[in-house]
């Protein structure tokens, strides 16, 4: 059980759109404020299956194929994949929808706090694969949807993973992930040391440089 004692605020404002640096006494405040009663309200919840991988035809089993050329590069020299899905639960969502009521600002920082929050939750839940698999190296989270990867595939990972009946997750019409404060990704295990930067310890700013958002992203221009 994960049980989240603060959020990174930090990179909260960042999803904001700001520099943390630069935030006044007021903004930090509210931020911290949201930050108290989000922590109340969230109930983190995940789930993950490992399956073994032919990484050459990309094949988990017999019928089902990894499309895109990012995942199979993702995945080099893995023989296993972790099959991770996380949520804060649908409390979050309604919590966020409340804020409304304080005003935009408040509405804007529960938001970007619960997305700050996923994130750490998801640190918390690499350590622990760390651990179970410590003998192994791995890749860091590759999200459904990532790069090539098609986010069709959603549907299928939903039901590979249980994480439908075990957690909650479920797709909207438009096929977005319902709660709304959840990640689905694949982390590949492999028996020998990783290249690339592709392994889970290495720094999030590698990710950047092969995201379609890389050139217009603000996360990504103050995360240098």
């Amino acid at each position: 059980m994960i049980k989240l004692k603060e959020i990174s605020k930090e990179d909260a404002f960042r999803y904001m759109g700001g520099d943390y640096s630069s935030i006044n006494e007021e903004e930090l405040k509210i931020l911290k404020e949201n930050e108290k009663l989000l922590l109340e309200n969230i109930n983190v919840r995940y789930v993950y299956k490992v399956f073994d991988i032919d990484n050459e035809t990309m094949m988990i089993g017999p019928n089902i194929k990894l499309e895109g050329q990012s995942i199979k590069n993702h995945l080099k020299d893995c023989n296993k994949v972790i099959f991770l899905a996380a949520t804060l639960s649908s409390s979050v969502d309604e919590f966020i929808r409340k804020r409304q009521v304080s005003g935009s600002f408040d509405m804007v920082c529960a938001d970007a706090l619960a997305s700050a929050a996923i994130e750490d939750a998801l640190k918390l839940i690499d350590l622990e694969l760390i651990n179970r698999f410590k003998d192994k190296h791995l890749t860091w989270r590759f999200g459904v949807g990532y790069g090539d990867f098609p986010l069709e595939f959603q549907s299928t990972f939903l039901d590979l993973a249980n994480a439908r009946k075990l957690i909650g997750l479920n797709l909207s019409d438009g096929g977005l992930l319902t709660p709304t404060k959840s990640v689905t990704c694949i982390i590949g295990v492999s028996d020998r040391k990783l290249d690339n930067n592709r392994d889970i310890m290495d720094s999030y700013s590698h990710r950047c440089s092969i995201c379609n958002m890389k050139d217009v992203c603000a996360y990504s221009k103050y995360n240098k």
